[in-house]
């Protein structure tokens, strides 16, 4: 985890403020000023005092109280790899501090920058998706309409259109006049179903209604 910026930084991990929550007032105080105090053994000369630990734990305890440990893990290990700089065996409050504010800020951007990354890749999925359910209802459509029993049931399927693929929902909404859509329901849904549930098994199936008086108006759900 500290080894790993991106995760540090995205990942769902506690704040020292929950920390508190779940053990207490003084919890997170106590995490960092172990990491302060581990700091400081690692520079190879002990000059902080416990008193000056123990303080500056409290003080970042208290101004980034918000931030995930996972994000102060990952400082402590870059700050012991000499990213903020050699301090020469020697490390005061204010090179914490100073070295921290620029951490955070560094980290902040980071995440917005992760956050467009992941969004522009949900993005691309969700368009890809969108394209596989658009050929599959193409071929399912031309499927159903060939396997139809009769012609009044072939006209019925033939008149309905794919309208938009709701990957959130898991949903198909196609276009379909009323008088199609009663039609269906009334003699035509028994033959419908376990097709659609064989080629969309992980989608459900909304009617919206086309014409004049029936534009723009949504049916509920016909098939889940």
């Amino acid at each position: 985890m500290a080894r790993d910026e991106r995760h540090a930084i995205m990942a769902d991990y506690s704040t020292l403020e929950t920390l508190n929550f779940a053990f207490g007032t003084n919890a997170a105080a106590g995490w960092l000023n172990f990491h302060i105090a581990d700091l400081n053994r690692f520079a190879g000369t002990k000059n902080l005092s416990d008193q000056q630990t123990k303080e500056l734990a409290q003080i970042v305890a208290q101004e980034y109280k918000g931030t995930k440990f996972s994000v102060l893990m990952l400082f402590f290990y870059r700050f012991k790899l000499g990213d903020f700089g050699k301090f020469y065996g020697k490390i005061d409050p204010m090179v914490i501090t100073c070295s921290l504010k620029d951490f955070i800020a560094s980290c902040r951007e980071k995440m917005f920058q992760y956050q467009e990354e992941e969004f522009l890749a949900r993005q691309r999925e969700e368009t890809r998706i969108r394209d596989e359910i658009s050929l599959k209802w193409f071929e399912f459509h031309q499927s159903l309409c060939q396997r139809s029993q009769n012609e009044e049931q072939r006209k019925a399927f033939e008149s309905i259109y794919l309208y938009h693929v709701d990957i959130a929902k898991r949903s198909l909404l196609l276009a379909v006049t009323k008088e199609v859509s009663d039609l269906i329901a009334s003699k035509y849904l028994d033959f419908l179903t376990p097709l659609w549930r064989t080629a969309f098994p992980n989608f459900s199936l909304d009617y919206m209604f086309i014409g004049s008086q029936y534009q723009r108006q949504k049916q509920n759900t016909v098939i889940n």
